[in-house]
């Protein structure tokens, strides 16, 4: 039996699954506001000379390749997965994947790589527009 919050909590709390949603999503846009500011980041990671700040709980919970090392171990990542890392990264705290016709087999290489089901779903789902 479900609570009215949606979670089989049993709490009684009332909140709607809108508001819960909506609740979620000012959570990760605060997350994403602090990894800007380079708060509370707690996992560094170098790729092709370039440094990435970010949370470890995010990293882990939507990367099975973070998940399974635990923070504090070291990561190497290819070189060559900068540019496409900064945008898993950026899709980690906002949900979004700037997918286009050209990065989209390299996008879909490094979410295989790095255990990332639901970018490997809009990868494989995405359709360019074709112009006419």
């Amino acid at each position: 039996r479900r609570c009215r919050c949606g979670y089989p909590c049993g709490c009684g709390c009332g909140m709607s699954a809108a508001a819960a949603a909506a609740h979620s999503v000012r959570v990760l846009r605060e997350l994403n506001r602090q990894r800007a500011a380079g708060q509370f980041c707690d996992a560094t990671l170098g790729v092709g000379g370039r440094e990435f700040r970010a949370h470890w709980p995010v990293l882990a919970s939507c990367s099975r390749f973070f998940r399974a090392r635990g923070p504090g171990a070291p990561v190497a990542l290819p070189d060559g997965m900068a540019d496409t890392f900064q945008l898993l990264l950026d899709f980690f705290y906002t949900g979004r994947l700037a997918l286009t016709a050209h990065n989209r087999a390299r996008l879909l290489a490094a979410a295989e790589h790095l255990g990332v089901p639901d970018a490997v779903a809009l990868c494989r789902a995405f359709r360019p527009r074709i112009r006419r």
